[in-house]
């Protein structure tokens, strides 16, 4: 069957664009100028061959509009990326803009809306669709990396005749470092945005308690003491020795990216009021502190951390910024006490 173009036979379509007809290859290398992460299938005699884009002799040019740069030079070669997308692993042919005032590697693909996965001569990259889509099933539906990129090797190719790149240790690193930025722009921290009376944090406050600077008035402090109730806010603690860390070696280059600027005590912080203190032992005011005297002595043995201690507020139901700390050997007094005494510094 002839294309529509009448150049030459209509051999293949896209899968991922609706009620599209059979076309030749250069009509469907022509139509997804500006959508290079679509699979096509092929006609070989036999079936229709599920393909990329590139098989089809299609390669991607950035900063232009998907068209190519009147600067690039006849000897410049391009480089074939490994792309990861929502619908599978892809080799892209990639040229790069050669302008005079071109942009880095890593900015032109950025604005093209690739992640790479280094900084350094990258190679590979994922689309910002599977980094959003990854992030909303890791918190929604607690699914792994690991298995999520399953699912797109899967996608790729799920009846294992064909070999697919694996990219799971890159998707590690840059999915976390996706969230980190997606949390520090929704926090407004690049453009110096702070809330008054407050550190500079990606979590979300309770805008709805006391908070002088930002919601109380500037004579809150003169309010007469029958009335000095409408300015406490309700909070409450408590623990979870369920969140356990084995004691293991670490990784030393797996560090925080935001440390001090979540719900969490900043390290230093916790180390030295922890160093400030005399140890004691935990009060027992009712019978029910007995129970810690009655645990075994090995149940938190080899553990690092043993659970963890939150303070929430608990008129509104929202996790206190900076009121989190570890527990080690149970649910001791000084590590318990810290929340009430670092929360409000």
């Amino acid at each position: 069957m002839p294309c529509a173009c009448e150049r030459s036979k209509a051999t293949s379509r896209c899968r991922d664009c609706l009620q599209c007809p059979l076309q030749c290859e250069e009509c469907v290398r022509d139509g997804h100028r500006l959508n290079p992460l679509h699979w096509v299938e092929t006609w070989n005699g036999r079936y229709l061959e599920k393909k990329d884009l590139s098989d089809l002799g299609f390669e991607m040019y950035l900063g232009h509009g998907g068209l190519p740069c009147k600067y690039a030079l006849s000897a410049a070669h391009p480089i074939t990326y490994t792309i990861t997308h929502s619908n599978g692993v892809h080799r892209v042919i990639i040229h790069e803009c050669h302008c005079p005032s071109r942009r880095p590697s890593v900015s032109q693909l950025l604005r093209a809306g690739l992640f790479p996965a280094t900084l350094n001569r990258p190679e590979s990259a994922f689309s910002f669709d599977v980094l959003r889509q990854w992030d909303l099933h890791f918190l929604t539906s607690k699914k792994g990396a690991y298995d999520y990129f399953n699912a797109l090797r899967r996608l790729t190719d799920n009846s294992g005749t064909r070999t697919v790149k694996n990219r799971y240790r890159e998707m590690n690193v840059v999915g976390r470092v996706w969230q980190h930025l997606t949390a520090e722009k929704r926090a407004g921290l690049p453009h110096g945005l702070v809330l008054p009376n407050r550190a500079p944090s990606i979590t979300v406050p309770c805008v709805a308690c006391p908070w002088p600077g930002f919601n109380m008035p500037a004579n809150w402090k003169d309010t007469p003491s029958e009335l000095a109730y409408i300015h406490a806010s309700e909070l409450g603690g408590d623990g979870n020795h369920g969140l356990q860390k084995k004691r293991k070696r670490d990784d030393p280059d797996d560090v925080s990216l935001s440390e001090g600027q979540g719900y969490f005590v900043h390290p230093s912080k916790m180390q030295s009021y922890l160093e400030a203190i005399d140890s004691e032992p935990a009060p027992e005011t009712c019978s029910g502190f007995k129970v810690g005297r009655a645990q075994r002595p090995g149940k938190f043995r080899n553990l690092e951390v043993s659970g963890v201690v939150a303070v929430i507020c608990i008129r509104h139901g929202c996790f206190r910024p900076g009121a989190m700390v570890d527990l080690q050997k149970g649910e001791r007094y000084a590590s318990s006490h810290t929340y009430s005494s670092l929360s409000d510094r």
